[in-house]
């Protein structure tokens, strides 16, 4: 009994966050870099917000880190074109999958009715087409996962070693 609470409870917090009820995230994959409520993507409002040249693919791709009010970090993954290709979370609450997936989101909605529709509440949501690949997992106060565009990863990056 306490283990399908516990599997309700993670596929409610999953779908409140397809509705965007979590979080501050206001950029999505294939868009501009996250930012944070009214504050212009080249002007970080606080020092959580932090943009890394990685060495070595320094003009492959940047990192950004947001940690959010929820205690939740986005990482994400800008190509050279300053578009999001990839971004990874992790925290107690699961970030604003609205704001976070932009255009892919209908696409992670079907998904996730899919899974209702065959009762598997509560498992990992895992997408692989070849538009978008998702993972999301977890449990409450333990969330995490990732979501990579495969067209706008930059050539010569290994996406695996980015999402660990």
């Amino acid at each position: 009994m306490k283990t399908q609470l516990c599997r309700l409870l993670a596929s409610m917090a999953v779908l409140s966050s397809l509705w965007g009820l979590c979080g501050q995230v206001h950029a999505a994959l294939g868009q501009a870099p996250l930012r944070q409520s009214g504050t212009p993507v080249d002007t970080p409002s606080r020092s959580a917000l932090a943009a890394v040249q990685v060495p070595g693919n320094a003009a492959a791709y940047t990192q950004n880190t947001l940690s959010l009010d929820t205690g939740t970090v986005v990482h994400e993954f800008v190509n050279a074109q300053g578009l999001v290709f990839a971004v990874r979370w992790q925290g107690p609450v699961l970030p604003d999958f609205g704001a976070l997936f932009g255009q892919y989101l209908e696409d992670v909605k079907e998904e996730a009715a899919s899974m209702r529709a065959s009762r598997k509440r509560g498992a990992p949501l895992v997408i692989n087409s070849a538009k978008l690949v998702v993972a999301s997992r977890g449990k409450m106060r333990q969330f995490s996962g990732h979501a990579y565009v495969p067209e706008l990863v930059p050539a010569g990056v290994l996406i695996s070693d980015l999402l660990r």
